[in-house]
């Protein structure tokens, strides 16, 4: 499934070059896309994860490479 899903995101998104997308850290089951994450690092995409700085805030996005 994960294969699929990323093959897909290529198709929808095209050229990653330059552009930040915010992803996920997979747990519990959820879909995988590391492979995809490290591929579109490589192509020069901005990767970003959700990261909880205080209890009851929104999240902030920071970068994650590799």
């Amino acid at each position: 499934m994960s294969g699929r899903i990323s093959e897909r995101l290529d198709e929808i998104i095209g050229d990653v070059t330059g552009r930040t997308i915010a992803v996920y850290w997979p747990i519990r089951g959820e879909i995988n896309l590391r492979p995809w994450m490290v591929d579109a690092s490589e192509r020069g995409a901005r990767i970003c994860l959700p990261v909880v700085i205080a209890k009851n805030q929104p999240v902030a996005f920071h970068r994650w490479t590799p």
